[in-house]
């Protein structure tokens, strides 16, 4: 018998929202102007890119374009990573907001939010985290909502102190390496949500189709 978790901490994107396509594509938009065959955006999300904010990741592609105009003899000047990150911010952010749940989504949350004590783990920059939480109109949910530059590992050692819980009493939901790492890093049980954007090997994980499932199976730890 598996005891109930006392708190459950989730993923944003991909886990309560359907934005992960948007928060991909928003990268090749930004830098249209400067990379208008995408192939230096490619090259950086195709190594990885969910597990990092989206500072990191804008840093990596404008180093990856400069190198490769220095490889050509050319020179650019490209805006500073922070006008790409207030442009990438501006699109994310309405999206966050108005795309659509992970089905099962607000049902979940108002069904455990009176049992556990209910987070949110991102590493979307927290100010705009916040917004697109309160915009859903699920802050009420929620005991915080916890976002980057802090990293999932980070947010969640310092949730487990401030708690006060034992790691064996928190599960953390998600869809990425970067939840999953962070759990095991912790201690913590892990549940996946399915979809396009898994990047870590679901043998021996918990794998649903979305959040409609998850109140029952949380339900029937302790039977």
């Amino acid at each position: 018998m598996t005891p109930t978790p006392r708190v459950v901490v989730f993923d944003f994107d991909g886990t309560l929202v359907a934005s992960n396509e948007v928060k991909r594509d928003s990268y090749f938009r930004i830098f249209a102007d400067v990379d208008p065959d995408g192939n230096g955006v490619r090259d950086v999300l195709r190594n990885g890119w969910g597990e990092d904010n989206r500072l990191q990741v804008i840093g990596r592609i404008l180093g990856t374009l400069a190198a490769r105009d220095l490889a050509a003899g050319t020179a650019r000047c490209f805006a500073p990573v922070v006008e790409y990150a207030d442009r990438y911010n501006e699109i994310c952010e309405t999206h966050q907001s108005e795309c659509p749940e992970v089905p099962g989504a607000s049902a979940c949350l108002a069904a455990l939010a009176s049992r556990h004590s209910l987070f949110v783990n991102s590493a979307t920059l927290e100010g705009p985290l916040r917004r697109a939480v309160a915009r859903r109109g699920w802050n009420r949910y929620f005991s915080d909502v916890l976002g980057s530059p802090a990293s999932k590992i980070g947010n969640l050692r310092a949730l487990l102190d401030r708690q006060r819980v034992g790691a064996w009493q928190v599960v953390v939901v998600g869809d990425g390496r970067a939840d999953l790492a962070a759990a095991q890093e912790c201690g913590c049980r892990f549940i996946g949500i399915r979809n396009a954007f898994n990047d870590f090997e679901a043998a021996g994980v918990l794998m649903l189709p979305d959040l409609r499932e998850l109140p029952q199976v949380l339900d029937g730890d302790a039977s």
